[in-house]
């Protein structure tokens, strides 16, 4: 038994340790030096009284994408983020509403609209909605729709 504790202890402490150092085969949980919330936040586009931000995001996992998304809303403090990223052969969609647009824009139905043109389905709720898909070389596309989707003031 003292050997298996050993072994949760090591993986517990030792997992972050292997995705850091690029050991483990999946993804970064939470966003290394690469992926920068200024950088992301100079991409925003003001589309019909909106702040509106739809970028590419590499080297994070559903979980990370999450964060990023709700970090990036709080610092917007009113707008849309939609994050994609490709993982393997999915790609991963995120969307987040500030609460004073939930209104106007829903994140689950922004979702619902984008996740087919990367081959897949998704929702959530009218703050934060995710997809995925298995078509991860349509993601720019998708993104790009975003602005056309939002400009058109559809939610």
């Amino acid at each position: 038994m003292e050997q298996r504790g050993d072994e949760q202890r090591d993986d517990q402490h030792g997992r972050q340790q292997n995705t850091q150092a690029g050991e483990c085969n999946r993804q970064p949980q939470h966003p290394g030096p690469a992926v920068n919330d200024d950088d992301l936040l100079a991409d925003a586009r003001h589309v019909d009284g909106v702040t509106v931000l739809a970028t590419r995001v590499e080297g994070l996992d559903e979980k990370g994408m999450r964060e990023m998304v709700d970090r990036v809303r709080d610092r917007i403090k009113s707008g849309v983020v939609v994050l994609g990223a490709a993982n393997g052969e999915r790609a991963l969609l995120v969307a987040g509403v500030t609460k004073d647009l939930t209104g106007r824009y829903h994140a689950g139905n922004i979702i619902k609209q984008l996740a087919p043109l990367v081959g897949g389905g998704g929702g959530g709720r009218p703050d934060f909605a995710q997809a995925g898909g298995k078509d991860p070389a349509r993601l720019d596309e998708a993104l790009a729709a975003a602005y056309d989707l939002l400009g058109a003031g559809s939610h």
